[in-house]
């Protein structure tokens, strides 16, 4: 079956200091089934991102930590480009609250099992993730993991590596990281230098074909800037299911391995962040 990766309309956009901001768009053959577009700072931020996330304001969808509890880890932030606009920050001496593990941190929004099920990919499924994301200008990745995206299977006693990831790191700037079926090889592709997203809205394109069998899944990953340059585009196969797997679901957000030479605190803008399912 031929997958169409090609934008074909763009329903309206957002006009600010001169620039066009691509908004809404529409895939053919796809459907959207949830988006987290923030317009205002009224209604509370958390629950703007719980609901995109399960359909619900009051369950929470964003994995905080537990750390500096005093201090906005999750908070809406005027930006001159995109508006209002949900902001993650991780401090420099924070937890990870869901590992418990003492040598990274993290802060992510997710897909989880409270999640209405169109937003969970299950075998022979295929979606596409796009997004608007700003990272932090002077950020600095260290020799660790450094995730700002993932896919992750869950399931009883499956793998908890990441399918694919987004991954920040010193030598290769932006890349994406893609687990293979031996589930023991992680392949790394790299996208952009850093130079190129620190401070800088970018856009992000992940098609994900859900399919057993490395001639049929697939991801195809596209980048590009405010102007709607194209920074990155490519395409790897791969067995994208894992037998043990009950679905897959994203996350985004700052999860990263601890280093004391160059942990600060970072923050992460999104915008518009969209689910999108092929009708078969």
């Amino acid at each position: 079956m031929t997958l169409i990766w090609l934008m074909l309309a763009m329903l309206a956009s957002i006009e600010i200091e001169g620039t066009k901001i691509p908004n809404y768009y529409t895939y053919t053959g796809y459907t959207l089934v949830t988006q987290l577009s923030v317009t205002n700072c009224t209604t509370n931020i958390t629950s703007q991102i719980n609901k995109a996330w399960t359909g619900d304001a009051s369950i929470l969808a964003i994995e905080i930590p537990k750390t500096n509890a005093n201090l906005p880890h999750v908070s809406c932030h005027s930006d001159s480009v995109m508006g209002n606009v949900p902001q993650f920050t991780i401090y420099q001496n924070d937890n990870d609250p869901v590992t418990g593990y003492a040598d990274r941190q993290r802060i992510e929004m997710k897909v989880f099992e409270p999640s209405p099920a169109s937003y969970k990919a299950v075998n022979n499924t295929d979606y596409i993730y796009s997004w608007w994301f700003q990272l932090d200008k002077s950020l600095i990745a260290a020799d660790g993991f450094f995730h700002i995206f993932q896919i992750k299977a869950v399931g009883m006693n499956v793998d908890d590596s990441p399918l694919f990831t987004f991954t920040l790191t010193v030598k290769d700037g932006l890349q994406f990281r893609v687990r293979r079926d031996d589930h023991i090889t992680t392949d790394t592709y790299p996208m952009v230098p850093l130079s190129s997203v620190l401070g800088k809205w970018t856009q992000a394109y992940v098609e994900s074909s859900f399919q057993e069998g490395n001639s049929l899944g697939y991801f195809r990953v596209m980048l590009k800037d405010l102007t709607g340059n194209l920074l990155y585009s490519g395409k790897v196969n791969n067995d994208n299911w894992w037998n043990q797997a009950s679905f897959y679901r994203p996350k985004w957000g700052l999860y990263r391995k601890i280093s004391a030479t160059f942990q600060k605190n970072d923050t992460e803008n999104f915008q518009n962040v969209q689910i999108w399912k092929r009708n078969f």
